[in-house]
Formats: C-alpha cells, structure tokens, sequence
C-alpha cells in the first residue's frame, strides 16, 4: 500500500550583484560539423549504414549509458530514419536493456506503429523502424523502481512533433538515485522547453521510491509547429530560492524538517545567499509508494534563468547528506551564474538540435551525458554544436537549430 509522507517547503530570495562578461573568451571544443539533414535520405550520407540500410549507433562511446539509446531512438523516430543500435550500455557494469529504457523504447514504437527488433530484458543490440508519429494516449509501467523522467526524456520530443495533443500515464521510479528526480523535468526541463516555444503539464499523482517503484506521473503535452532558438547567457540577479523535502514510508517525518534546516544554515552562512528570508511550510499530502527521503532545490533568476537541484535517499545517506548534495550544488552553480543546471543541460541538446534559428547557452563544465548527446544528434541531424570557454568552469554552448517542421501543420 501507498504511505503517507510529508513536505517542508523552503522559500528564499536574495540580490546577486551582476556580473557581465565577455561572451567568448576561447574556444576549446568544436565537433566536427555534418551536411544538414533534410530527410531520412540526405541522412543516409552522414551517418555509417549497416546491410540493411540503418544508421549503426555505436552504444558503448562517450558515456555508454541510455542516453544514447534514448538520442538515438527519438531522433529516428522524428526523421523517419531507422536505426540499428549496438552494444547498447556497454560501459555499465550491467549492460543491455533494463525495464525503463524497454518500456520507453516499446512506447516510442506505438506513437509511430515502428516495429523493433531485438526489444526484450538484457538485449545489446536493437533494430528500430519508426512509421509516422501519432496523436493519443499512452500507458507505460517500468514495473520496477525505473525512472519515469528518463521515459519522459525519449518520449517528450516525439509529442511536440505529433499532429495533436498526447496523454501519457506512466509507472515506475519518481525518485531514486542515478537519475533526474520527476520533480526535475517538471520544474527545469519544462522551463526550458517553454522558452522554446513548447509546453507539457504533469501530475505527479504518486511517488515511487527504490527497489519497487510503482510511482505515477500523467503527462499531457500539445504540439508545436516548431521550436524556437534560445539565448541564456545573463545570468541576471538571484530573485529567488526555493525548495522542498520529502519523506514517506518508515522515514520519520522529522527527517524532512532536518533537510530543511541544513539547507536554511548553508544559505544563511552564504556570501551571496546569507540575505535571503526563508518562510517554512510543511504538509502531509504527498503520496508515496514506498520508503523514500529526498530534497529538491531551486533558483530564479531576473533574467528568466531557473536552476535546479535535488538528492535522495540513497545506500548509506543520511537526511542531512542528501541536503547537503542538493544545497552544494545549487551554490556552486550560482557561484559561477551558469544560466543552465548540470541534469538539463543534456537535456536541451535535442531542443537546440530542432530549433529554428541559433541558440546559445551558458552554463557550467560541460557533462558526459552531455559530450555524448552533441555527438549522436549531430551524426543524426547534421547540426554542429560548439562549446566556448569562458573560464576553466564556464562554458557557452552553441547550435544553429535544423529548423524542424512538424509535418502535420
């Protein structure tokens, strides 16, 4: 049965001298650039083909995680490009497919009527077909603790792009560690994908917690006729910190009250953030399947920036750990006024990839995940991004979108 938890909120606000810099200082990374893709044909000269004629991914370079199985299989489902994928996670010490990545991969499959190969528990190689994107209602349950914001991830890009509004209801892990809590696609990820012109609304109806899952999310997202380009290089002014912790299950609910006073020391105590006035809430509302603890923080900008960060429970975390990852994270980054969080930064790649026009983004040192993203979307939409150097922690990322049309408009 579902447990009852609890929430503290915290709700802070402080003044952040500006700091304006030169945009460009060096440039220290720029991937090779490929011919722009216009249809799955002109891809067809960019990328390696296999027998059949697929584009052959490569699943164990760069990060040799999901992420490239989830690039790969949303991008060849919005080019109407097959793709056959191997050695899918390889640089996992349990490499293949686990439940979030078939479940994900096997509801991309329905909203086009593809067909794929090599789709079961463990498989290192999968052959996907995609057929024309469509509009309606989807169900997925990862039936273990497997995170429904990495669902989110491969099936957001394909609703944007159908030709009306698409319902999801999926099942699995909302908060558990080696992924984006929910609460993070829901806060940043949306954020960011409004300033380019798009939209989703979620319901977390339940939290599901390590090892079992069964949390629950329902999605519903309304198409574009395209993604817009997006500049975030001003950081701006901190105009406000936000957050909350969580427990449910056999986590006492003082545990939650204990996250919030550490995060409440660190800002007080903070050269930047010690003016802030924090007001406390807590409530009891929250459903959760499960045993669980976690924190989620936040910070906006005047400039339209919002940063967000998050911890859980974890094997031998203590409440005050996982406040003290979340509250670290968000100073650092303020710190250094990136205007983009480290777990979306991955995650905006495909939208600057889609977009129509340039998009520029500054933000902190550049992530795997991310490395891994600019590489695949770049052999599979024939984009060129490039990272310029603003110090040895600041970056500024850059793209000129492919200008991708919903077809259905």
């Amino acid at each position: 049965m579902g447990s009852q938890g609890s929430i503290a909120e915290v709700h802070c606000w402080s003044l952040l001298p500006k700091n304006r810099i030169n945009l460009v200082s060096r440039k220290i990374c720029s991937v090779q650039p490929l011919r722009a893709v216009e249809n799955s044909a002109r891809l067809k000269s960019t990328m390696e083909l296999d027998t059949t004629g697929c584009a052959l991914i490569d699943g164990s370079l760069l990060e040799g995680g999901g992420q490239i199985l989830r690039t790969a299989v949303a991008l060849s489902a919005l080019k109407d490009a097959p793709v056959r994928i191997i050695k899918i996670r390889a640089g996992r010490k349990d490499p293949g497919l686990k439940s979030q990545h078939l479940k994900g991969i096997e509801l991309v499959r329905q909203m086009c009527d593809g067909s794929l190969e090599g789709g079961s528990m463990g498989s290192t190689e999968i052959t996907f077909r995609p057929g024309r994107i469509k509009a309606g209602s989807f169900y997925a349950d990862a039936v273990t603790a497997g995170s429904v914001s990495l669902m989110m991830q491969v099936l957001l890009p394909l609703a944007l792009f159908a030709p009306g509004p698409t319902n999801f209801e999926l099942k699995g892990g909302t908060n558990a560690d080696l992924a984006p809590p929910v609460d993070h696609t829901v806060l940043a990820y949306r954020h960011m994908l409004e300033k380019f012109g798009g939209d989703f609304k979620a319901q977390i109806k339940t939290r599901g917690y390590f090892p079992k899952g069964r949390g629950e999310v329902l999605v519903s997202v309304s198409p574009v006729r395209s993604l817009k380009g997006v500049t975030l290089t001003d950081f701006g002014e901190v105009k406000r910190v936000f957050g909350f912790s969580f427990v449910s299950g056999k986590f006492p609910s003082h545990l939650a009250d204990s996250m919030t006073r550490y995060v409440e020391r660190v800002l007080k105590n903070d050269p930047v953030l010690r003016k802030n006035c924090a007001e406390i809430k807590s409530t009891s509302s929250d459903k959760a399947f499960g045993d669980g603890f976690g924190i989620v923080l936040g910070c906006e900008t005047t400039t339209g920036c919002l940063l967000v960060t998050s911890s859980c429970n974890k094997r031998g975390y203590r409440a005050e750990d996982a406040a003290k990852e979340a509250v670290e994270e968000l100073v650092s980054s303020v710190n250094i006024q990136s205007c983009v969080d480290q777990h979306t930064q991955d995650q905006v790649i495909i939208l600057m990839a889609l977009a129509v026009g340039e998009s520029k983004l500054r933000t902190g040192p550049i992530t795997m995940h991310t490395k891994t993203v600019m590489h695949f979307t770049e052999k599979l939409l024939g984009v060129k991004f490039v990272v310029y150097a603003i110090d040895d922690e600041v970056n500024i990322i850059e793209c000129t979108g492919s200008g991708f049309q919903n077809p259905n408009f």
